[in-house]
């Protein structure tokens, strides 16, 4: 394993605290620029500061969109200020980077050497994939688009997942076999290790290829969107091109999900909802 990750998981869920930007309610999210937003916030941070904590994580995405060169200054005074004011003895403000996209299909060692000599800080990767937001889709499929040596600019990694927990295991599995080894990584061999730790059942594995073949992912298919849905747009290339293959797509889903269904009522709530949803979509177009 590459030592830029074993810093970051030695340390990582020992010390580190995780403060959202919504600092109030729903209603009312942090503003760099507001004296009380970051009163709160610092109070909040001091008192875990009193507990021993020295790893802070500030997340300061999602808040503003337009004008990025004001807003990345506004950022910047109110990270320097609070590292200030919490007089932190490492010197070091470490950044979260997503690549060179918001969701970037490929990331290279080349790209991170080029933001770190921007940013002049150690980064840590924030990959967002396999998230898919609140979209209705699944990211079943392996890492891809990884370089082997992105872990020598990287102080660490971490990945933000999609909203079901279960079915998250299949991609963070290969995402922890990138990380373990990135040098000797193999997509494919690392989903069959994923599925093979997720299930012991056979046919629970037959079905979970399935469903990662069916929904393999967007970083595969170069599409840099968490709406991206594969297993709809295998299916409209299908429908134009062979109606016989598309319905048998259609069936096949349906398969799985009956399977899962009646076998783990209660485990793939989220997941359940997404491939209703594409089936019924399925058969509408086929009913055209």
């Amino acid at each position: 394993m590459c030592n830029c990750f074993v810093a970051l998981c030695g340390t990582l869920f020992l010390c580190l605290f995780a403060k959202g930007t919504r600092l109030r309610n729903p209603g009312h999210p942090l503003s760099v620029k507001n004296e009380e937003d970051y009163s709160v916030l610092f109070e909040k941070y001091r008192w875990f500061q009193s507990l021993g904590v020295k790893w802070f994580y500030l997340a300061l995405d999602d808040l503003e969109l337009e004008g990025q060169a004001e807003i990345a200054a506004g950022h910047f005074h109110f990270v320097n200020r609070l590292y200030d004011d919490l007089k932190k003895n490492d010197p070091d403000v470490f950044v979260f980077w997503t690549g060179e996209s918001v969701v970037s299909t490929t990331i290279s060692a080349s790209d991170a050497r080029k933001y770190k000599s921007v940013v002049k800080h150690r980064i840590i990767l924030w990959d967002n994939y396999p998230v898919n937001d609140f979209y209705n889709t699944l990211y079943l499929g392996p890492l891809t688009g990884r370089d082997a040596d992105l872990c020598r600019e990287l102080y660490g990694m971490m990945s933000n997942p999609m909203r079901d927990n279960r079915l998250n295991h299949l991609p963070l599995s290969t995402i922890a076999d990138y990380m373990n080894a990135p040098a000797s990584y193999e997509e494919q061999k690392a989903l069959t290790k994923a599925i093979k730790r997720f299930s012991p059942k056979a046919k629970d594995r037959k079905v979970l290829a399935s469903l990662a073949d069916i929904y393999s992912s967007n970083m595969a298919a170069g599409q840099g969107k968490t709406s991206y849905n594969a297993a709809r747009d295998k299916f409209t290339a299908l429908v134009s091109e062979d109606r016989q293959a598309a319905v048998k797509l259609a069936e096949e889903l349906q398969f799985d999900y009956d399977y899962l269904l009646a076998n783990y009522p209660d485990k793939f709530i989220l997941s359940y909802d997404v491939m209703r949803k594409d089936l019924e979509w399925m058969s509408g177009k086929l009913g055209e």
